[in-house]
């Protein structure tokens, strides 16, 4: 089933390449056999296809320009009466975008149609001609060039993606290799699917590509003038196949008019509980962050804990999206259920692509076994369970609530053969090719790409992150539950169960108003603990390194390669981290834009890559806890903030610095902690309502004023011997070198396929401002009203207790930043060609996501925006209309293709 997001990264084309193009290098393999590679589908009958003899002949060998290629290819492809793949329509929209001239405009050359959704796909309003939309595309084509490696024996030695010298058409050929990734990610977080098909063409030399979740493959290339046959079989195969052996997710399909009745109804009234809102324009614009008219989707859930009980959640704008291809792919919705004893219940949805290794709990039994051990302030489980590959109409499977009803949905799919009793699921396929015959392993010795499975997490806490605080009283109650969850989970009385979070983040608290409670209040939850790691791991120490988001990992984590295990006290620290970022962001205070800038880079942006893809930094937290350089200068308008701050800022130095103060014991005391932050809440009165919307200024990039705005939180994870689950074991990845080769004689540029980097962009600024940062306190004054509250506290001697030691965190592919959000992808290739399957309701299209989590960081606001997103995972996308939005399409009424921003990905609940 399909849907469409409109994509959202940075304007500056240039660059995104280029860092899409970086992150390809780590999971694209190639050049498979063209006949293995058509295995991807399945076979069909050939009778009536068109005789591929001379099918491409009119292509030009060597075009003057790419355009030159776009009419005869089009024509060729379309075939009139005779078309080379039948129900699809191929146009050529190389000039034109449906986000023309806009934030995250993209335009493949050629993009491929089916033709009864064609009429759904906006046309230029001067030409008639339909524009490009990945949210509609089955295939695109990118128009490039580029050679395969001379002879088999040496393949084990060639670099395949970017094997070329020569400096400028290095360049072009990377810039290529991004542009293709970028459309092909930008497709596949823009439709529900588990992969992607694409097409690269170089003069008349093609090859096909395979994206899903673990990386790319690409075929051997071959000349469309001599061997046509190759590409004439593949759309022949793609037309006669299912929407999910074309990469589809079967379990998504269009809600009914009475369900998206339900839906916004349930909506609307949920967020009125939650904001306190009442009708108006407020409430309606509160709503659209999560529905969409005529664009509202229905997903089958299979219930991991109900055998063969399968849940319909409905969803429309997702607020969390993701903006890497080789990544957990979180997306995340409010959701409605469509039960029938739940029906209009609103929940979170969280659908991601998971790791599939061994010794990795999933979120959902971490969320069970917390709660059962009487862990407070985490998200309620609803239920959970992975994706089956097939979902097709039957008899058999109940919905939750119709226990006497026998509905029409059956799950299919092949039997998974390590568990007999198990039902296939939506798998990766990329990784399982990672040590084939043909995969090129260039100057490394070997490649290294991890399995996901689809999963879905359904939870009933469901509310705003904390980026939505309302003033400074909201911010630290809410931390403070944060925390209190964090205790709960590494003190839980059974050793074999006591966690680290080890991702504490300001997408990773969300505020939530229970509205069966009298109180008002909203309360803060800890949730994403899927990166999570038990305290004493039975099976021993792991040999993992980081994992957490960068802009509030503690600056031990970050400074050295070798840190050694997790520890209470790093969580701690990002707790701290959270709460001065928020108060330096969203609360009153004296600084200037350019002075908040110069804090924010050198505390929470600080990092450089050492060798090979391995994160450090931490400097400019290890230097504020020495001599307090980058927030002595901060005065807070809000006393009881001041103070907080100060105060917990010198617990953590000392502790730090290895000093023997009472403010060290304190930190080193984790429960002794709790206490000082419950007292200091009921001794300080706290304003509720004066949140502050500060302009943050875009930190140039080599003095260039037109590069990208200075994101607002970033995240990274480093792992190492990740053993993975039931298929093959494999290493962290090192950086996979996988290039084209030179082709000199060329006027065209080479072309090449990348993976979208994890961390997400807004648009270019050149705004600026001026000033200094004015008002300062003295150190010596702030250090005085610390100690002077600390002894009011009467904080008696802690009771000494073992500094805790950590299990080392479950691992996470290094080649991917995370915060947070699961994103993967899985496939269902090679489905037998009698299989029963039939063509899924397409879905046209996801509704812009109304505040995004990203996969991996939190969007910030700049230019004092209203903060776009509430907590979430990897990457980083900030609230725009012209975000990626899912269209409709007419089919009686305005439906939807089924579609999917990590990482990760936080859920803004």
């Amino acid at each position: 089933m399909r849907t469409a997001l409109n994509g959202f990264a940075p304007k500056n084309a240039e660059e995104r390449y280029l860092r899409y193009a970086e992150e390809a290098r780590k999971f694209f393999l190639g050049p498979m056999p063209v006949d293995d590679f058509l295995d991807f589908l399945p076979k069909a009958d050939m009778s009536g296809m068109p005789r591929p003899r001379n099918a491409f002949d009119a292509l030009p060998r060597k075009p003057k320009r790419e355009s030159e290629i776009y009419t005869p290819l089009i024509a060729a492809l379309n075939g009139g009466l005779d078309p080379r793949c039948p129900g699809f329509t191929f146009t050529d929209t190389s000039t034109r975008s449906i986000n023309q001239g806009k934030v995250g405009s993209m335009k493949p050359d050629v993009c491929c149609y089916a033709s009864d959704v064609l009429n759904s796909v906006h046309k230029h309003p001067k030409t008639g001609k339909h524009v490009a939309d990945l949210g509609y595309t089955d295939l695109f084509f990118e128009l490039k060039r580029r050679k395969d490696p001379p002879i088999v024996r040496l393949r084990s030695h060639h670099q395949f993606i970017l094997n070329i010298k020569n400096k400028t058409t290095l360049r072009q050929a990377t810039e290529a290799l991004g542009q293709n990734t970028a459309h092909a990610t930008e497709a596949m977080a823009r439709q529900h699917r588990s992969f992607y098909f694409s097409i690269s063409l170089a003069r008349t030399s093609a090859r096909i590509i395979r994206w899903d979740r673990g990386g790319a493959i690409a075929s051997e290339a071959f000349d469309l003038h001599q061997h046509p046959e190759p590409l004439c079989e593949f759309l022949w195969r793609y037309a006669h196949a299912s929407e999910s052996q074309r990469g589809y997710d079967p379990t998504v399909e269009c809600a009914t008019p009475d369900e998206e009745d339900l839906f916004r109804t349930a909506i609307e009234r949920h967020v009125q509980i939650q904001l306190g809102l009442q009708a108006g324009d407020s409430l309606k614009k509160a709503v659209e962050e999560h529905y969409e008219p005529g664009i509202v989707a229905a997903i089958h859930i299979v219930d991991e804990g109900s055998e063969n009980t399968v849940h319909r959640l409905l969803v429309s704008r997702p607020v969390v999206s993701p903006l890497s291809m080789a990544s957990r792919a979180t997306r995340g919705y409010w959701a409605v259920s469509a039960d029938g004893s739940s029906r209009g219940e609103v929940l979170f949805l969280k659908d991601t692509w998971r790791y599939d290794a061994e010794r990795l709990t999933k979120e959902g039994q971490i969320l069970a076994d917390l709660r059962g051990c009487g862990v407070q302030n985490i998200p309620l489980l609803a239920y959970h369970g992975d994706v089956p590959a097939q979902f097709l109409p039957g008899a058999g499977t109940k919905h939750r609530g119709d226990e006497d009803k026998v509905v029409d949905q059956t799950i299919t799919g092949h039997r998974n053969e390590a568990e007999d009793n198990q039902i296939d699921v939506q798998r990766t396929q990329t990784d399982v090719h990672q040590k084939a015959w043909w995969v090129c392993l260039g100057d490394q010795p070997e490649i290294h790409l991890f399995p996901h499975v689809h999963y879905r997490l359904v939870l009933g806490t469901v509310g705003y992150g904390l980026q939505r605080f309302e003033g400074a009283e909201e911010l630290l109650h809410g931390t403070y539950d944060a925390y209190e969850a964090m205790m709960g989970a590494f003190t839980i009385k059974d050793e074999a169960k006591s966690r680290y979070h080890r991702d504490v983040s300001i997408g990773n608290i969300i505020l939530h108003r229970d509205p069966n409670s009298a109180s008002n209040t909203r309360h803060g939850y800890l949730i994403d603990w899927e990166l999570s790691s038990l305290v004493n791991d039975p099976n021993g120490p792991r040999n993992y390194h980081k994992t957490g988001t960068l802009q509030f990992m503690s600056q031990r984590m970050l400074q050295t390669k070798n840190m050694g295990p997790h520890t209470f006290q790093d969580d701690m620290e990002s707790v701290m981290y959270v709460v001065l970022y928020c108060s330096l962001r969203w609360l009153p205070h004296n600084l200037s834009p350019n002075a908040l800038l110069h804090i924010i880079q050198k505390m929470f942006e600080n990092h450089w890559i050492h060798g090979e893809n391995y994160l450090l930094g931490g400097e400019g937290k290890m230097t504020n806890h020495m001599n307090r350089i980058h927030t002595a200068e901060v005065t807070f308008a809000t006393a009881g903030i001041q103070v907080w701050l100060d105060t917990v800022l010198t617990f953590c130095g000392d502790y730090v610095l290895d000093k023997q103060t009472e403010s060290a014991n304190i930190w080193r005391h984790p429960e002794e902690f709790a206490k000082f932050w419950k007292r200091f809440l009921q001794s300080h009165m706290l304003p509720s309502d004066n949140r502050h919307n500060h302009i943050v200024l875009h930190a140039p990039h080599d003095g260039n004023d037109d590069s990208q705005p200075y994101p607002a939180t970033r995240s990274a994870s480093h792992v190492s011997n990740l053993k993975v689950a039931s298929r093959q074991t494999s290493a962290t990845p090192d950086k996979i070198n996988i290039d084209w080769q030179k082709e000199s004689d060329s006027v065209l540029p080479q072309s090449g396929f990348y993976a979208q980097d994890s961390t997400a962009f807004t648009s270019r600024t050149k705004r600026r401002a001026t000033g200094e940062a004015a008002g300062a306190t003295s150190r010596a004054k702030r250090r005085s009203t610390m100690l002077n509250f600390v002894a009011r506290s009467s904080i008696a001697s802690p009771v000494s207790f073992d500094q805790q030691q950590a299990a080392e965190s479950e691992a996470l592919p290094p080649n991917e930043f995370i915060t947070g959000s699961s994103t993967s992808v899985s496939n269902t290739v090679g489905e037998p060609s009698n299989a029963k399957i039939p063509q899924a309701t397409r879905i046209a299209g996801m509704p812009s996501p109304g505040m995004f989590h990203t996969e991996r960081a939190i969007t910030a606001s700049y230019i004092g925006q209203q903060p776009a997103v509430a907590g979430s995972s990897n990457t980083q996308r900030s609230q725009s209309s012209s975000g990626r939005q899912i269209h409709g399409r007419q089919k009686n009424k305005r439906s939807f293709r089924q579609g999917s921003r990590e990482d990760d990905s936080r859920s803004n609940r």
